[in-house]
């Protein structure tokens, strides 16, 4: 992507390792690939495209295990803003449900149960949802401060995708395969 200067197909590739690492509590290296993909978003005035919503919400990790609640509020809210504007209900029901989690952390019950229940919501729509970094399906969230997970956890096969994704010259088929989108719908974008 970098070779190509596919810029939006970098920063969905840097984007997604960033949350990956950031949910992995690789807190630095989060940042790192974040602020790559960011630096990136700036150059083709791709920074209020839908797929930028990774590196908020990465950020948004990174705050909330760091203990910045207000921080990470402010984050998935703007991750939350972006992904809105996309198809990715998973990806959107994601980021929905770090947002609940971090406004029940500050004691705002009313938006963390209206956002857990769009969330699932949303999940009730996908046949298989994968591996998601929070689950609003489980029966206990993580309020209170979480262990960092092992650092080797080994890719998903969504994650895997978002990957093939990226090396995949960014057109219509790629993304309409990736993303199950209608033909139709991806060529008007």
């Amino acid at each position: 992507a970098q070779e190509q200067g596919n810029d939006l197909a970098l920063i969905v590739a840097r984007g997604a390792q960033a949350v990956i690492a950031a949910g992995g509590g690789l807190a630095h290296e989060a940042e790192r690939l974040a602020a790559e993909a960011e630096s990136r978003s700036h150059l083709r005035a791709l920074s209020e495209h839908f797929d930028r919503y990774y590196v908020p919400f990465a950020r948004g990790w990174i705050s909330l295990q760091q203990g910045e609640l207000r921080r990470a509020r402010d984050l998935f809210g703007r991750a939350l803003q972006l992904v809105r504007r996309s198809p990715l209900r998973v990806d959107t029901a994601e980021v929905l449900t770090a947002l609940a989690i971090t406004e029940m952390r500050l004691g705002d019950s009313e938006a963390s149960q209206g956002h857990l229940a769009e969330a699932l919501h949303l999940l009730e729509q996908c046949r298989d949802p994968g591996h998601l970094l929070v689950d609003p399906r489980q029966d206990r969230l993580p309020t209170a401060p979480q262990p960092a997970s092992p650092p080797h956890t080994p890719l998903t096969s969504r994650e895997t995708d978002v990957i093939a994704l990226s090396g995949d010259k960014w057109n219509g088929g790629a993304v309409t395969h990736y993303r199950q989108l209608d033909a139709p719908i991806v060529n008007m974008a």
